[in-house]
């Protein structure tokens, strides 16, 4: 121990002759500048990192929610259809491939029964073969309902005192093209935008899409297309009778 005390002191010694030359003390302030500069660098990227991932990041099939009740087939629904402004409202329930639903519109009420994509129309009371009834209908699908989520890009959450929240994503014309109309394009276009609602069991019960580039691609006389997917009363629905 008594060894040691002579170095540490003339170790203390000779720091206190380098920093009263002025060309070392001068070296030595330099360095510390560097190094906490370089401190503040490394803690803004760090920061600006943390910041990007948890605002703006790439989803995966791994939701926060349940998106997977949709695909239980057992529900109530509504599924509604802004295009221009001219509304389209279906209104019904499900049960495994069967469904049964009024379309309401300008032209009035029509009833609809639907097994394993064979829809059928109620005209006085008799059950006739007609064409799918519904507008966008491939958005209304579990498969292509994941793969826009988890193509989109997640930009925020806002969580509720009743404890609902609501997802907020950003999808691009060129994604929507190639997942639900099956086409390769590349074009530079403002995003769509893609709202999710869950109830305080986490479960998805409502989905909005704000669909203005992707239809004013498809069709330049188009420039507006609102769909909103409304979900109530999981498992509640009883067996659907064929009404034929």
């Amino acid at each position: 121990m008594n060894n040691k005390r002579p170095s540490i002191k003339n170790g203390a010694i000779n720091i206190k002759k380098i920093l009263k030359n002025p060309q070392y003390r001068g070296i030595i302030v330099l360095a510390l500048y560097f190094v906490f500069f370089l401190i503040i660098i490394i803690g803004l990227r760090t920061t600006n990192s943390n910041s990007s991932s948890s605002n703006q990041q790439k989803t995966d099939s791994n939701f926060e929610y349940d998106l997977t009740i949709i695909n239980s087939n057992n529900y109530y629904f509504s599924y509604e259809v802004d295009l221009n402004n001219n509304k389209i409202v279906y209104d019904g329930k499900k049960y495994a491939d069967k469904e049964m639903f009024t379309k309401t519109s300008d032209s009035g009420v029509e009833s609809f029964y639907n097994y394993k994509d064979n829809y059928f129309k109620n005209i006085n009371n008799v059950w006739s073969k007609t064409e799918n009834p519904y507008l966008f209908p491939g958005f209304r699908t579990y498969t292509v309902l994941e793969k826009l989520l988890t193509t989109a890009t997640y930009e925020s959450k806002t969580e509720f005192n009743n404890k609902s929240k609501i997802y907020n994503y950003q999808i691009s014309t060129t994604s929507i093209n190639k997942i639900v109309d099956k086409i390769n394009i590349d074009i530079a276009d403002n995003p769509n935008t893609i709202l999710i609602t869950t109830n305080e069991q986490n479960q998805v019960i409502r989905i909005e899409m704000n669909l203005n580039s992707y239809i004013s691609y498809k069709n330049q006389s188009n420039n507006q297309l609102k769909l909103i997917l409304n979900y109530s009363k999981f498992g509640e629905v009883e067996e659907i009778e064929d009404p034929n």
